[in-house]
């Protein structure tokens, strides 16, 4: 019976949900051309750099501002220019981080190495702007393979990450379950009165792409 138990929980960690297949773009290729494959992601992770780079350009100056990232664009950054120049972003063990934008919905997977043993933790989260310059996130579900894990424990710990990181980030109740509130810095630091203002305005996660715009107000418009 225990050999029965162990067996079940097993398959049910190292199980994968469909869901979190990678774009076709970004499987590894199996034939000759592996080449074009790899020159395909490599330019999709140049792109997302590009377009990060402008959209941070066009935050510090005053005037309205959007961007758009597709989930393709994300996987080639994550497959490329992560594990290339940003190692230490994940904890060791941790490998393949892949995203996936559904309507009104954020899927994050990644594979993690324990021994002889791998299993994909992921989990399904929605995000939405509750005001401008403040984000909620419920998790919707979560888990290791099929192996369900508890979506409360994971928002306590992003908060933890976020609030380090200099961010007001709390988990109160709201609408009957448990969301993590981000409130976006708006200007620079406290005292700091000679930075811009940046609010968020407006975020929306469609199928395969994640859309944001905003504006950038001069200091002596930012709201105290």
């Amino acid at each position: 019976m225990l050999t029965l138990v162990v067996c079940l929980v097993l398959a049910a960690v190292l199980h994968e949900p469909a869901t979190l297949c990678q774009p076709a773009a970004l499987r590894q290729p199996a034939t000759a051309a592996a080449g074009a494959a790899d020159g395909d992601t490599e330019r999709l992770a140049g792109r997302l750099i590009s377009k990060a780079s402008a959209l941070h350009n066009a935050t510090r100056r005053p005037g309205r501002w959007e961007g758009a990232f597709t989930a393709d664009e994300v996987n080639a950054w994550l497959a490329t220019d992560l594990p290339r120049n940003h190692p230490r972003l994940l904890p060791p063990g941790w490998t393949a981080p892949r995203v996936r934008f559904t309507p009104r919905q954020m899927w994050a997977g990644v594979r993690c190495q324990a021994g002889p043993l791998s299993a994909l933790l992921w989990a399904r989260a929605e995000v939405r702007l509750r005001s401008p310059g403040e984000l909620s996130v419920a998790v919707a579900s979560a888990g290791v393979g099929a192996l369900p894990l508890p979506g409360d424990a994971l928002l306590a710990r992003l908060a933890e990450r976020l609030a380090a990181s200099g961010f007001s980030a709390s988990v109160v109740r709201l609408e009957g379950r448990n969301q993590l509130v981000v409130r976006l810095p708006e200007g620079g630091a406290a005292g700091d009165g000679d930075k811009p203002g940046i609010r968020l305005e407006a975020l929306r996660v469609d199928d395969g792409e994640l859309l944001v715009a905003g504006e950038t107000v001069p200091p002596a418009n930012v709201a105290r």
